[in-house]
C-alpha cells in the first residue's frame, strides 16, 4: 500500500487520505392563489459513494400547503384576529452520515498487520453492498395566528417524524473476525407538539412589557430492531454504552442500569436490587433493569423584556423536564478503593462505622467496597431543572448627550450568565 504505515517495521510515522462524493438532481414547484391558498412541492434523487453499489441512489420528495384562514369571507367580523393561518406538510429526507467508506471491506496496514517481520495488511472492517440511504418521513400541521391588533402571536405545531433503515453499526460474532458491521436496521419514531406565544402585555407611557413563552413536548421510540440481541425481558435491543440501549418500545437513549438500593444499616454492605427485587450484595449485569431515559419530557423557555426611558431589562428562564443524567465521574469520585488515585468526594467521609448508621458509602471492611463503584441507578440523577439562564440590564444613552460626541448612538448594559438553578 502506498503509504507509510504499511512499513515492515513502523515506528511513530502516519499518512492517510479520503474522498467522498454526492451526487443531486432536484426540482421545486409554488403555487400560489388569491394569496390565500399555497402549495409546494419538490422532488430530488441523490446519490451518495458512501453507500454500496447495489443502493447508492434513493429518490425524496416533500410536499407543503397553506390556508390563510383569515383572508376568508367568513372571516371578516372577527375582528380580535389580525391573522390565522393552517399549514401542513409531509416528505421524506435521506441521511447518509456515516463514515465515506462504512460499505466496503476494507483493510489495514501497520504493527498489528505484519507478519514475522514483513510488511502486510489484514482486514478491518466488513464489506455491506446493501448499506443504503437512511429515511426519515415527517407530518408537520401548524397553526399561527395573530390577534388583538398582533399583541397576542401564537405558534402551535404538531409533528410526527418516523425515521426507517436506522444506519448503525450492529455487532457480530467474534467468529467472523470482526466486531460489527454497518447496517440498515431498525425504525425510531418522534412525535410532539410545540407551542410558543408572543405577547405585549403593557404599552403605556413610555413603557413596555413583552414576553415570549415557548414549550416543547416530545415521545421517542423505538418501533422496530433486529432480533441479533434479546434482553432478559425478550426485548430487542443494541448496545449504545455500558449504560445505555436502545431497546424496542423504549427510547432511544433508554437508560440499562443495576438499581441501586444503598447502605445497609446493619451490615454496612452496598445492596442492589435483583430482578426479582431482592436486596444482594453483588452487582450482576443480568439484573440490569430500564431506568430512565435521557430524553426529557418536554424542554421550554421564557424571557420577559422591559423597556422605559432608554432602560431595557431582559430575563430569561429555561427548563427541562423528565429527563435523567448519568453522572459517571462519581465512579471514581466517589470510589473508596481510588481513594490514593483520584480526588474523593466528601461524600465518602460518610462510611458506615456501626450498626445503624444511615451512611452514604459501606464500611471500611465490607467487602462490597470494590463494587460500589460499579454503574448503577446509585449514579443517575434527575435531570429536571429551572435555570435562569440570562439577565440583561442596558441603558441607551440619549441623543442630547450623544451630538456632543462622534457617536451616533452608545449603549451600557451588564450581563449575568446561569445565575440562578432549581433542580
Amino acid at each position: 500500500l502506498p503509504n507509510v504505515a504499511s512499513a515492515a517495521t513502523p515506528t511513530t510515522t502516519s499518512s492517510s487520505g479520503t474522498e467522498w462524493a454526492l451526487y443531486s438532481l432536484f426540482s421545486r414547484f409554488n403555487y400560489k392563489y388569491k394569496n390565500r391558498y399555497l402549495l409546494e412541492a419538490s422532488l430530488r434523487r441523490d446519490g451518495s459513494s458512501r453507500f454500496g453499489a447495489n443502493n447508492r441512489f434513493g429518490t425524496f420528495y416533500a410536499v407543503s400547503a397553506g390556508w390563510v384562514i383569515s383572508d376568508e369571507a367568513f372571516m371578516d367580523n372577527v375582528s380580535f384576529v389580525d391573522n390565522l393561518k393552517l399549514s401542513t406538510s409531509y416528505g421524506i429526507a435521506g441521511n447518509d452520515r456515516v463514515t465515506n467508506f462504512a460499505s466496503l471491506g476494507l483493510y489495514g496496514a501497520g504493527a498489528l498487520s505484519d507478519y514475522n517481520g514483513n510488511a502486510g495488511i489484514r482486514p478491518t472492517s466488513a464489506a455491506n453492498s446493501d448499506l443504503s440511504w437512511e429515511e426519515t418521513s415527517q407530518l408537520d400541521i401548524t397553526l399561527t395566528g395573530s390577534f388583538l391588533n398582533n399583541r397576542l402571536n401564537v405558534d402551535m405545531s404538531y409533528y410526527k417524524k418516523v425515521t426507517s433503515g436506522l444506519l448503525l453499526n450492529v455487532p457480530v460474532p467474534y467468529t467472523t473476525g470482526f466486531t460489527s458491521i454497518t447496517r440498515n436496521v431498525g425504525e425510531m419514531e418522534n412525535r410532539g407538539v410545540d407551542l410558543s406565544i408572543t405577547s405585549t402585555n403593557i404599552e403605556k407611557n413610555g413603557f413596555k412589557w413583552t414576553t415570549n413563552f415557548n414549550i416543547g413536548f416530545l415521545t421517542n421510540e423505538v418501533t422496530k430492531l433486529p432480533a441479533d440481541n434479546i434482553d432478559e425481558d425478550g426485548n430487542a435491543y443494541i448496545t449504545g454504552s455500558g449504560a445505555q440501549r436502545a431497546i424496542l418500545g423504549n427510547t432511544v437513549n433508554t437508560f440499562y442500569l443495576n438499581r441501586y438500593a444503598g447502605i445497609n444499616p446493619d451490615t454496612g454492605d452496598a445492596e442492589w436490587f435483583n430482578r426479582a427485587g431482592e436486596r444482594v450484595t453483588s452487582v450482576d449485569p443480568a439484573d440490569r433493569q430500564v431506568v430512565g431515559s435521557a430524553i426529557p419530557d418536554f424542554t421550554g423557555g421564557i424571557t420577559n423584556n422591559f423597556s422605559f426611558k432608554g432602560f431595557d431589562l431582559s430575563v430569561f428562564f429555561t427548563f427541562v423536564e423528565g429527563n435523567k443524567l448519568l453522572l459517571d465521574g462519581l465512579r471514581f469520585t466517589d470510589a473508596p478503593t481510588f481513594a490514593g488515585s483520584f480526588n474523593s468526594s466528601t461524600r465518602m467521609l460518610n462510611y458506615w462505622k456501626q450498626a445503624g448508621d444511615n451512611a452514604y458509602a459501606p464500611a471500611l471492611t465490607s467487602s462490597t467496597r470494590g463494587s460500589f463503584r460499579q454503574r448503577s441507578t446509585l449514579h443517575l440523577k434527575d435531570g429536571s431543572y429551572v435555570r435562569l439562564r440570562r439577565v440583561t440590564l442596558g441603558y441607551n444613552l440619549p441623543k442630547s448627550i450623544l451630538e456632543k460626541t462622534p457617536l451616533t448612538s452608545a449603549r451600557l448594559y451588564v450581563l449575568g450568565h446561569n445565575l440562578w438553578t432549581s433542580s
